[in-house]
């Protein structure tokens, strides 16, 4: 299971100026949300926003491509799955 200090120390090893962090210490901010939620959701973001034309290497014809599935598991009602969520959609 992954705790929130599990979370942090990973928080901690990504660059200070890097947008993830930031958007992190941010969304921690405007929710109790556990913070593994905002990672989700800071990934989702970025996966989003990429060019839909990067790919990590060619395997024959074609390209891999980087594909980003998140998954946010927790008691219904009780975690703010949906709050974490509406944070990453704004």
């Amino acid at each position: 299971m992954i705790t929130e200090n599990r979370v942090h120390d990973f928080l901690q090893q990504l660059p200070e100026k890097s947008w993830l962090r930031r958007y992190i210490i941010y969304a921690e901010k405007q929710t109790t949300s556990p913070t593994a939620y905002h990672i989700v959701g800071g990934l989702s973001c970025l996966s989003a926003l990429s060019p839909s034309n990067i790919g990590l290497l060619h395997a024959g014809v074609w390209p891999i491509r980087s594909n980003f599935f998140g998954v946010l598991v927790g008691r219904s009602g009780d975690d703010q799955k949906s709050t974490a969520c509406y944070v990453a959609k704004r």
